[in-house]
Formats: structure tokens, sequence, C-alpha cells
């Protein structure tokens, strides 16, 4: 049940992404690039994309990626935790059951993306310890799931859209500053090096100044 709800969140939120870079494929087909319109099912007049819709759409890209972050920082670093602290006292049998539902996933689908047998969980393979067989498996989970791609084609999508907008643009800077705070947090998900104790005070870090970048845009995006 934690697994169809997972999936059921993150198709929710690829929907969301999927639906960013569409509104820009949408932009782009109808020569957006060239002269800002674009043409719609009811009129084949083209219809001129305003600066407020093209924020919009780069603002929920952001929000969307952002979102995938949290909950992709969220399943490594409960893998993280369980490796160090709650694997070296399980028995074989029980380790992936016991991983599984710290991620908050089925055990099917994290025996189906683990390459470890259940010992090398515990023990290691002789070139990575348990907690870091544990790691890679939470890793290859979110890649099964497409969290890792997803994210890079929503900011993508963003800074694409972002481009468009002149400068002075009322919201010009903050978009700017909210995408690059959620484009370092994006990096450092992907950059799994450092402790344990780095990720955590990293994660309260990116995440405050996520916070405090996206407050200035809420009010008129969210």
């Amino acid at each position: 049940m934690k697994y169809f709800l997972g999936i059921l969140m993150v198709s929710t939120l690829l929907f969301t992404c999927t639906a960013c870079s569409g509104g820009l494929k949408r932009l782009v087909d109808g020569s957006y690039e060239s002269g800002g319109i674009r043409a719609t099912e009811e009129s084949s007049e083209p219809e001129t994309v305003g600066e407020d819709e093209i924020a919009q759409y780069a603002y929920d890209c952001i929000d969307a990626a952002e979102t995938l972050c949290k909950g992709g920082m969220n399943t490594v670093s409960a893998a993280w935790y369980f490796g160090i602290w709650d694997a070296p006292e399980c028995e074989a049998d029980t380790v992936i059951d016991r991983l599984a539902a710290r991620m908050g996933f089925e055990t099917s689908f994290v025996e189906t993306n683990c390459t470890y047998a259940p010992s090398e969980l515990i023990n290691g393979d002789g070139n990575l310890t348990g907690w870091e067989c544990c790691l890679v498996t939470a890793e290859n989970c979110l890649y099964a799931q497409g969290i890792y791609t997803s994210i890079d084609e929503g900011l993508k999508t963003a800074k694409d859209l972002m481009r468009q907008l002149p400068e002075d643009y009322d919201n010009y800077q903050d978009l700017k500053n909210y995408y690059t705070q959620v484009a370092a947090y994006a990096a450092r998900f992907e950059d799994m090096s450092g402790s344990y104790n780095d990720l955590t005070a990293d994660i309260t870090d990116y995440e405050d100044k996520i916070r405090s970048a996206k407050e200035p845009l809420l009010f008129d995006y969210d």
C-alpha cells in the first residue's frame, strides 16, 4: 500500500513536470521562440503568450522539482540512517523488508532494484560497506521511479522559459533566485558525498534557503 501511494504521489509530480515540459513544447511548436505566439485549438489565429503565463509555467516547474528533491532526500536519508544503525541488527531474511518499510516502498520493488544480496546490505560487498549498499539501493529505486530525470527536465524547462522573460520583468530576479536554490539542492541530491551528519545539515540549510527564496513568489504564483 505504501508503494502504491508513493507511486501515486510520484506519478502526480511527474505529470506536473511533464505538463511543464509540454507547455514549453507547445510554445516552441507555436513559434514562441520567434514571435511569442501560439495557435489555439479553437482558432488558427496566433495567440500572444503573456509574460505572466510564462512566469507561471516556470514557477510550476521549479516547484515540482523542489517537491521531488525533498521527497527523494527523505528516501535517501532514511536508507542511509537505516544502513548505519538498523541494518547491523538485522538478519539477512528481514533486512530488505525493513529497508523497504523505512523508505516507504513495497519489498518487491526494493528487491527488483537492489543489486546486492541481503547479507551485503548488512556487511558490505568487499568494496562498499553495508550502509553504502543501502544508500545505492535507495538511489536505484529513485532512478527506477524516474525522479532524477524528472527533476533535471523540470529545471531545464524552467530555465528555458525564464530566458524568454525580460530581466526587468517584475518577478524575474525572484524566480531566478528560486531556480538557483532548487538547482543547487538538486545537485546536492545527486551527489551523496560526505557523511550522514553532513547530509542532514545540508538538507536543513538548502531547504531554509529555498523557503526564503520562494516566499516572495507565493502570492503571485502559488
